[in-house]
């Protein structure tokens, strides 16, 4: 890609790629890392799937099952940092937010119906996730053999189905070009996105 010839520019496509990674499977950034502080003190990351990406109010959506550490994390410390990176760009977006969770409640009821009965799978297990099995075997209740599942059979997961939107406070971009590298930092003051050029 072209080096970015401002600031505005490197903000705006920045939050376009991210934006563009919610409505294409092959980019490079619909499957980020995040990362959390744990409840034991230490830094924790796993990659999760970018669902939806709100430019205007600065928000980054995830999924995730109630009952995995993740959550327990944000609730203890509500803080978390994404991680992109696009190898064919040579593109690192990195994202400090503020993250809140969503179980039960109207977001979670509306992104929940929008979710094919396959993928509600995700957060049906018996156990939560990270939970010690006696055989390497998924942990889903027998009505998941079924090939032809009735949607009715799955709502209750629901209970576990948890949205995670987060707030970004903070992006830094860094471009890898023939022709020099480049990155920038932006921070959120006073109602709008303040950028500096930085070494890369």
């Amino acid at each position: 890609m072209d080096r970015f010839d401002s600031l505005k520019d490197a903000l705006n496509w920045s939050w376009h790629l991210l934006f563009r990674a919610t409505q294409q499977r092959q980019s490079q950034f619909r499957i980020p890392s995040i990362a959390t502080v744990g409840i034991d003190g230490l830094p924790s990351n796993r990659k999760v799937v970018l669902r939806e990406v709100r430019m205007a109010e600065r928000q980054l959506y995830f999924y995730t099952d109630f009952r995995s550490a993740k959550v327990a994390d944000l609730q203890q410390q509500p803080l978390l940092s994404w991680l992109f990176w696009d190898a064919r760009r040579q593109l690192q977006i990195r994202v400090k937010a503020r993250a809140q969770l969503h179980r039960g409640d109207e977001l979670a009821k509306d992104k929940w119906q929008r979710i094919p009965v396959p993928a509600r799978k995700d957060y049906a297990s018996i156990t939560g996730p990270g939970q010690p099995l006696e055989a390497p075997d998924s942990d889903l209740p027998p009505q998941w053999q079924s090939e032809s599942l009735d949607q009715s059979l799955t709502e209750y997961a629901f209970e576990h189905f948890t949205v995670v939107v987060s707030t970004a406070e903070a992006l830094d971009v860094l471009l890898l070009h023939r022709k020099g590298h480049q990155r920038v930092q932006f921070n959120w003051q006073d109602s709008e996105w303040q950028g500096e050029w930085l070494t890369p």
